[in-house]
């Protein structure tokens, strides 16, 4: 607290200061722009699906087509999951109908639809069905559709180089089709979502000059107008909208209101339009705007920031009297959201100051301190640092300088990321410099020094989600920075409310015990849990973490009881279940450790069998990541080699064919190749060995199994030739 000035000489010249600072070009606060408060307007990228119509004419005189129109029906009837089974079972029933390629194609189409009405899509599995049909039929009419599919796939996941990929082969292998000018949307939006907003302007710029006429051009003019708008350039923003009017002008009137002002499409380009008037001046046309949008759509989410744009544009008409009222309903209104209900006492606050009536200070100074207070309960970070900084504005106009080095310092050590750190750091020099020279003239140097030496450090503070502080201590754990897990999964367990959260948390402490082989304070961390948690839903994760831990330990008997109860926890719980899937992966392991072939073996297969169905796992929504599809490749390899070192090689020619089918990498298929042909030596079948041997290929002339079959191939042929036996 600065203490209260003697000296009259002194307090005239912190004013004289405060005046020069402004008249000589002191920072200016940055408001929030209406892109902070609102997200940017969709684009109408929209699917288009194959229908009936799309099948070549010929092919609708095929005996065939009313069973594919029936399937065809169940999509009409919104039986997505019954269409996408039954086109499924018709493929694998008839191999060689006329229709397959329009069927995988439509197949693909279904499960996409299927996974954008899922509560949690996985939009993956559809694209690989896409791709499945692409690589089936690569010339085919339906390819583009699919390519785009594919596309909005890859945008929605955030895959921009790989929707950069399908938009160029797009446009250089089909140039004239009708998606050509979509294709070209879909790049543009990809750059923009990307971040890349110069590429976005430019392919969004195309499309206009390119297809002017085309319904793409409008979507593009919208989304031009909003980089335009993001980047400041506000006029020719403004030109991109009025530039509708040439070739679409039922759009451009829509975004006037001037026609269908009562539909609810395209609300915030209406809304973005309107700002674009307000910030190119042109108020009332822009009050226009908003008057009408809060009008027609007076509950809607966004209505009171439209009613605060409103305020703002007769502001700028100067009709304050107007605008105070427009501000004083919306601050008032319990419905609106509380950011807006704080911005508009931010707004009122900057009216009453713009007036200058008497005791208009302290009047702002209390409605921005309300303001204040109810961005911060609704943890509205930005607009509570954005109240501050006009709480502090009006402190030095009033003049009380303490209380804006005490905002000052509150929104240093509070808010270290908002968008007006300059100005906050010139505004604290500022009135640091006054309270150093107010003591350095009352002769209190210590003071003066310390104020100087305190304000050297800048305090720094942190907000993280208990999701988002779990998966960072996961990867932490997995690169092996144990004591960075360890610090998060301790905040988390001593600040999160959610007592699950908590549990969660605590287990996977235990998991970095195990993983740095600390073993004791796991072991106690366990039990501790268990008699703080003895009715835990997450039983089956104490169990593995039991596990995990006599794994480690080397007591693999122990470690498969305890694997084994985690299965056994998690029966009736399918989520849960699966979320511990590879246990069955760990527990093969653990049988081969323990000399139990046919019980590792059965641990595989369980594993295999969880996604053996891939079209039930597909319509389930079961995680099936990348690491799983190399698991189950990893356990269909190690079921035919336990079969094969138990030498049951019946089996193990079934299990290594197995293999065949579903390992593509080398050297792991020469490796099953070669080992079918020593299973039928083994089983002396000298001709089935010897053709297998020659089955197997290799584009390396080194590969060690290629080499290792010729030689056996040598060494039978020297058999037969010399009618000697060198295999027995």
């Amino acid at each position: 607290m600065i203490r209260v000035i003697q000296y009259s000489a002194v307090f005239f010249w912190m004013l004289c200061l405060h005046g020069l600072a402004s008249a000589f070009g002191a920072p200016k606060i940055q408001d929030l722009p209406l892109s902070f408060y609102l997200p940017s307007p969709p684009i109408q990228l929209e699917p288009s699906w194959l229908d009936l119509s799309t099948i070549p004419s010929q092919l609708r005189a095929d005996q065939e087509f009313p069973e594919i129109s029936r399937i065809f029906d169940l999509v009409n009837e919104s039986e997505f999951q019954r269409a996408y089974v039954e086109a499924s079972r018709y493929i694998d029933r008839h191999p060689t109908t006329p229709f397959q390629e329009w069927l995988y194609y439509f197949k693909a189409d279904v499960l996409y639809r299927i996974q954008l009405k899922s509560p949690r899509p996985q939009l993956s599995l559809a694209l690989e069905d896409y791709e499945m049909a692409s690589r089936l039929y690569p010339r085919s009419e339906f390819l583009p559709r699919a390519l785009y599919h594919m596309g909005l796939i890859q945008l929605e996941s955030g895959h921009h180089v790989e929707v950069e990929q399908i938009a160029s082969r797009a446009l250089t292998d089909f140039p004239t089709s009708d998606l050509v000018p979509m294709f070209s949307v879909l790049s543009g939006e990809q750059a923009f979502r990307a971040g890349d907003y110069e590429k976005a302007l430019r392919e969004f710029s195309l499309v206009i000059r390119r297809y002017p006429r085309n319904e793409a051009a409008a979507d593009s003019a919208f989304r031009r107008a909003y980089l335009l708008y993001r980047s400041g350039n506000f006029e020719e923003a403004l030109k991109t909208y009025q530039d509708l009017e040439r070739y679409h002008g039922e759009a451009f009137r829509f975004l006037r209101m001037e026609a269908n002002p009562s539909s609810p499409k395209r609300f915030l380009d209406r809304i973005f339009f309107g700002e674009t008037l307000f910030l190119t001046e042109r108020y009332q046309e822009a009050s226009d705007v908003f008057q009408n949008l809060g009008n027609r759509f007076p509950n809607h989410e966004y209505a009171p920031l439209v009613w605060i744009r409103f305020g703002d544009s007769y502001l700028g008409m100067q009709q304050f009297v107007a605008a105070q009222r427009i501000y004083e309903r919306t601050a008032q209104d319990a419905s609106a959201l509380d950011q807006f209900r704080a911005l508009a006492r931010i707004q009122q606050a900057g009216l009453l100051q713009k007036r200058k009536v008497p005791s208009s200070g302290a009047a702002a100074r209390g409605l921005l301190d309300e303001a204040f207070s109810i961005a911060l309960d609704a943890n509205e970070r930005e607009l509570a640092a954005l109240a501050l900084a006009h709480l502090v504005e009006v402190n030095l106009s009033l003049p009380n300088f303490p209380r804006a080095k005490a905002i000052l310092e509150q929104l240093r050590d509070e808010f270290p990321e908002h968008r007006n750190l300059a100005w906050q750091r010139e505004r604290l020099i500022f009135v640091l410099e006054t309270e150093i020279v107010d003591y350095h003239r009352a002769g209190d140097l210590l003071a003066a020094l310390t104020v100087y030496l305190v304000n050297e450090s800048r305090l720094s503070g942190q907000f993280r989600n208990v999701d988002t502080l779990l998966k960072l201590a996961d990867a932490a754990t997995d690169l092996q920075l144990f004591e960075k897990a360890t610090d998060i999964l301790n905040r988390v367990i001593y600040i999160e409310s959610s007592d699950q959260a908590r549990q969660k948390a605590f287990l996977k402490l235990v998991h970095v015990l195990v993983h740095k082989g600390d073993f004791r304070r796991a072991s106690e961390r366990l039990r501790r849990f268990n008699f703080a948690y003895p009715t835990t839903p997450l039983r089956y994760l104490y169990e593995k973490r039991w596990g995990d831990l006599y794994k480690g330990l080397g007591n693999f008997q122990r470690a498969v009881s305890h694997y084994e109860r985690a299965l056994s926890s998690a029966e009736r719980d399918g989520p849960a279940l699966h979320s511990i899937r590879r246990i069955h992966m760990e527990l093969g392991r653990l049988y081969q450790e323990l000399a139990l072939p046919l019980k590792a073996v059965a641990s595989y297969q369980r594993f295999i069998g969880i996604f053996a169905d891939r079209e039930r796992v597909k319509l389930s929504g079961l995680e099936f990541t990348d690491a799983d599809r190399h698991l189950v490749q990893v356990a269909h390899y190690r079921v035919a080699d336990l079969y094969f070192e138990t030498r049951d090689f019946v089996q193990a020619l079934g299990a290594y064919r197995q293999v065949l089918m579903n390992v593509q990498e080398e050297p792991f298929r020469s490796h099953a190749q070669y080992r079918i042909g020593e299973a039928y030596l083994a089983l002396n079948d000298r001709r089935a060995a010897v053709e297998a041997f020659r089955e197997l290929k290799s584009e390396d002339p080194q590969n060690l199994w290629f080499l290792a079959a010729q030689a056996y191939i040598e060494s039978v042929n020297l058999e037969v030739e010399n009618e000697i036996r060198i295999f027995q």
